[in-house]
């Protein structure tokens, strides 16, 4: 196993005893209330033994970070590979010859005798319909992906993947449905949770939007007993809609905390060749080009202040549960059934979705009482625009995310925020050449598990979106931010940037890989990349995929399909 050298105290590689394999992350105990900033994790002989008879589960019951386990059982015949339901580090595994290679960055593969790779052609159109879906498959088809909560056993030479951390049976357990309880739960978890990533760091950059999950964890930071130098950045457009400075600065001058105010992109910013220079990976990502096109401008700033991470509030709106439909009284009736207490749930729901009571009172009968199964994809309305039609047939399907079959007998909001949160937990892709890595403290195991046992008529409660949160924070984020109920977007950025870029974008992909490979279809793109036509809320999002799927593609097929150039290590393993 191969890892490059850890700065700092925010990543470690820690040895099981009797070379029962290595843990590489940050771990913390999951029982919180022992956590301390003097706590150690205690890997001993016992531990290991029991982390390799239960394949794992061991650790993912015992402990909660960002980690990658590898662990060595029965005189080395049978190894497991845990990657943390964080998704916070990437792992992927390839074959060469007889040896399972495991690896986060695929650059680390260069000079192995591994072949030439072939195009998942399936997976491209999943990725141009959903670009966010989690998805084992990658855009090669000889190399698969660990998703978060994954395990892959080698037990005997014989390979196979299983979830070790499951959502479905999280909702499952025992409801915390009383408010008040919900409530107490929610603030205390949070702010512990980001009190032990506080303890990491001594430097923080924070990405403070305006909205309400970032203005949350700075509330939470200042009560951190850690107490890191933390310097707030907001990131603003010309557009209206991503210009949300003004509670930007509230949340910050609450306590005093410094608000850098900088350019979402730069104003000479553009998509040219230089994104064909990028480093080649397993499967492409919309939001790592893009951060791509403004990273030295934001690596100045962290290497000014010499910060250690770049912190978000990314995943407020799955677990704390951003949502304008009737979710609250569908799994009301689901749950408890018609009982008096029902209404309250009903009026929450209309108040929040602008639906009439009939319409609300119908679905809720439809898929609560008579527990009709809610189509997943009916939350997301895609449409499958520039894929040919031989490859759009079930792509839905297709893209379904894990755990979508285990979670049927779920009410629908619940495996809508399931559902999300995959898409969520499977997103993280590190930013080649960031200075301050990205982190996202929400996305905590405790925090994940307390927010799925919640219902979410409780988290809803009253007809507000993230009701429950607004709540459990109000002593710490400014009133202002609590009362919102609009939030900012970036699309319009992300346009403006693409229509600066229109000639290079038209060259890219009306003459690309795509089209050759018959993914695409040229007669529907055409008239949105070579003549401007006006983009939607339905072509936008497959639009940008397009783009940076073609981008992925030719770096791919530029090399012949084979691994160039030179390596930097990077946290990976090979096991024979």
């Amino acid at each position: 196993m191969f890892h490059r050298p850890f700065a700092g105290r925010a990543f470690e590689s820690l040895s099981l005893p009797q070379r029962a394999g290595v843990i590489l992350g940050t771990l913390f105990p999951r029982d919180l209330a022992q956590w301390s900033l003097q706590w150690r994790p205690q890997l001993d002989e016992r531990f290991a033994e029991m982390a390799i008879a239960s394949r794992g589960r061991r650790v993912v019951e015992e402990l909660w970070g960002r980690y990658i386990v590898i662990l060595n059982g029965r005189a080395g015949r049978d190894h497991y590979v845990i990657r943390d339901c964080s998704g916070h580090v990437p792992c992927f595994t390839t074959r060469c010859g007889q040896v399972d290679l495991i690896f986060s960055d695929i650059d680390d593969l260069v000079g192995l005798p591994l072949g030439r790779f072939t195009i998942n052609r399936r997976f491209l159109a999943g990725f141009i319909f959903s670009p966010e879906m989690a998805q084992r498959e990658c855009g090669l088809n000889e190399v698969t992906e660990l998703l978060a909560g994954d395990c892959l056993a080698i037990e005997d030479a014989r390979t196979r993947q299983f979830f070790i951390w499951d959502p479905t049976r999280v909702c499952r357990g025992t409801a915390v449905e009383n408010v008040d309880g919900a409530r107490r739960a929610l603030a205390s978890v949070v702010q512990t949770c980001v009190e032990c990533w506080a303890s990491r760091y001594d430097r923080i950059i924070h990405r403070l939007s305006g909205g309400l999950d970032s203005a949350i964890v700075l509330g939470c930071l200042r009560r951190s007993c850690a107490r890191p130098t933390v310097i707030c950045v907001n990131m603003h457009s010309d557009c209206a809609e991503s210009d949300e400075r003004v509670y930007a600065h509230l949340a910050a001058s609450q306590d005093g905390s410094e608000l850098i105010e900088l350019p979402l992109y730069p104003r000479d910013a553009v998509l040219d060749e230089r994104v064909l220079d990028l480093p080649k990976s397993a499967r492409p990502s919309v939001s790592v080009l893009f951060e791509t096109l403004c990273l030295q401008f934001h690596n100045l700033l962290a290497q000014q202040y010499d910060a250690e991470a770049t912190w978000t509030g990314h995943g407020g709106d799955h677990l704390f549960f951003q949502s304008s439909m009737h979710f609250g009284a569908i799994d009301y009736a689901h749950a408890r059934g018609a009982v008096s207490s029902f209404w309250p749930a009903v009026r929450d729901a209309v108040r929040l979705s602008g639906m009439p009571y009939w319409q609300v009172l119908w679905q809720t009968a439809l898929y609560g009482w008579l527990r009709a199964q809610w189509r997943l994809d009916a939350s997301k309305r895609r449409r499958a625009i520039f894929l040919r039609p031989e490859l759009s047939r079930n792509i839905a399907e297709y893209v379904e995310p894990p755990w979508s079959s285990a979670s049927a007998d779920l009410p629908a909001g619940k495996r809508v925020q399931i559902a999300i949160l995959a898409e969520l937990l499977n997103r993280h892709r590190p930013i080649p050449g960031q200075y301050a890595p990205q982190h996202h403290p929400l996305l905590s195991q405790p925090l994940m598990e307390v927010c799925l046992q919640i219902p979410t008529y409780t988290l809803l409660r009253g007809g507000r979106d993230r009701a429950l949160a607004r709540d459990a924070f109000s002593d710490r984020v400014p009133p202002q931010i609590i009362a919102r109920t609009g939030k900012g977007t970036t699309t319009s950025s992300l346009m403006h940037l693409v229509r600066r870029s229109a000639s290079f974008v038209k060259d890219l992909v009306m003459e690309g890989e795509l089209i050759r490979e018959g993914i695409v279809d040229r007669t529907a793109l055409e008239p949105y990349v070579a003549h401007g036509r006006p983009v939607d809320q339905w072509t936008v999002s497959p639009l940008l995929s397009c783009i940076v799927a073609e981008i992925w593609l030719r770096k791919w097929t530029a090399a012949g399909l084979r691994l160039n150039g030179a390596a930097a290590m990077s946290c990976g393993a090979a096991h024979q």
